[in-house]
C-alpha cells in the first residue's frame, strides 16, 4: 500500500518534469508538507479508502485557518491536482472530490476609476516638475513623463503596450497611432495636444543625447537605443500618487478611458477594438464592474 508521503513525492517529480517555476514548486512543497503534517497528526498515513474522509476534515481545517480567499484557493488547487494524480496512478478508487475541495468564490469588486478632479491633478504633476526643473535632465524627464501620462489618458493602453511604441507607429498626417501587442495592432486617433507634446519631447530628447532619435519612442536619459520598461511606468505613477495623495495605477487610467467610452454610448465592438480586448466576454465583465 502506498503511503501519502510516497504519493506526494511522486507527484512532486511530476511537477518538476512539467517545468513549473521555482516559486510555484516552492508553494506546492509548502502546501504538501502542511497537508502531510495534518494527515500524520490525524493518523492518516496511507492512500486508501479513508482519503475522502481526510480531505473533508482537512478542507474544514483550511476554512477555519485561512480567511484570505486567494491563499485558501491556492491550497485547494494544490490538493485537487494531487488527488487527480492519485486517481491517474490508480492507487485508490476514484470518487467525487470536487464537492469537498471547492474553492471560495471571489467577490467581484467595482473597478477603480478616476474623477475629473483627479485626472486634472495627474495631468498637472509633470508640468509642475518641468516648471521647477533645475537641470536639463530633470526638465527632459518631466517632459517625457508628461507625454507618457497623456498617451495613457487618451488611449487607455497598457504599460506593456506603451513601452513597445515606436515612432513608426505614429502617423502625424492622420493623427493616428498604432498600438501593438501579441494579438496584433489597433489604430487610435490622438489629439493635437499630444501631437505637439510629442514634437517637443522628440526635439528635447535629440538635444539631450546630441543625436537623432532611434526607433523607440520612450527612452531613458542614459540611452535612447533601448526602450524603458514597465517598471519605469510604475515609478511614474508612484511619484504622481505621492503628489496628489492618492494611490493610482495605469490600470485606473485604462478603466477610466473605458468608462468614458461606455458613457459616450460607443458600441461594444468599437470599445473592444480600441481597448484591444480579444474576448468580448472579458469586456462585458469589465463593463458590469464599472456600473
Amino acid at each position: 500500500m502506498v503511503t501519502l508521503k510516497e504519493a506526494w513525492n511522486s507527484y512532486v517529480l511530476l511537477l518538476q518534469s512539467l517545468k513549473k517555476s521555482a516559486a510555484t514548486k516552492k508553494q506546492y512543497n509548502m502546501d504538501g508538507l502542511q497537508f502531510l503534517t495534518f494527515a500524520h497528526e490525524q493518523n492518516y498515513l496511507y492512500v486508501n479508502h479513508q482519503l475522502k474522509d481526510l480531505l473533508t476534515i482537512y478542507c474544514d481545517h483550511l476554512k477555519e485557518t485561512y480567511n484570505n480567499i486567494n491563499t485558501f484557493n491556492h491550497k485547494i488547487a494544490t490538493l485537487r491536482g494531487f488527488v487527480d494524480f492519485i486517481f491517474l496512478r490508480e492507487w485508490v478508487e476514484p470518487f467525487d472530490y470536487q464537492n469537498i475541495l471547492q474553492p471560495k468564490k471571489r467577490q467581484k469588486e467595482t473597478l477603480e476609476v478616476l474623477t475629473n478632479k483627479q485626472i486634472m491633478q495627474i495631468a498637472n504633476v509633470w508640468s509642475t516638475y518641468f516648471q521647477y526643473a533645475k537641470t536639463q535632465e530633470h526638465a527632459w524627464l518631466a517632459r517625457r513623463n508628461g507625454c507618457i501620462v497623456q498617451v495613457l489618458m487618451e488611449t487607455g493602453c497598457k504599460p506593456a503596450e506603451l513601452v513597445r511604441m515606436k515612432w513608426a507607429h505614429f502617423n502625424r498626417e492622420n493623427a493616428t497611432l498604432f498600438i501593438a501587442n501579441q494579438n496584433g495592432r489597433r489604430e487610435i486617433k490622438y489629439s493635437a495636444i499630444l501631437m505637439d507634446m510629442l514634437a517637443l519631447y522628440r526635439n528635447e530628447t535629440e538635444a539631450l543625447h546630441e543625436r537623432e532619435m532611434g526607433e523607440w519612442v520612450w527612452v531613458s536619459e542614459a540611452s535612447q537605443t533601448k526602450p524603458i520598461t514597465t517598471k519605469t511606468v510604475e515609478r511614474i505613477f508612484q511619484t504622481m500618487s505621492q503628489d496628489i495623495g492618492k494611490n493610482i495605477r495605469a490600470t485606473d487610467l485604462r478603466y477610466t478611458v473605458m468608462q468614458r467610452a461606455f458613457q459616450q454610448e460607443k458600441t461594444l465592438e468599437h470599445i473592444q477594438q480600441e481597448m484591444g480586448y480579444v474576448r468580448k466576454w472579458v469586456l462585458k465583465e469589465r463593463q458590469q464592474r464599472l456600473e
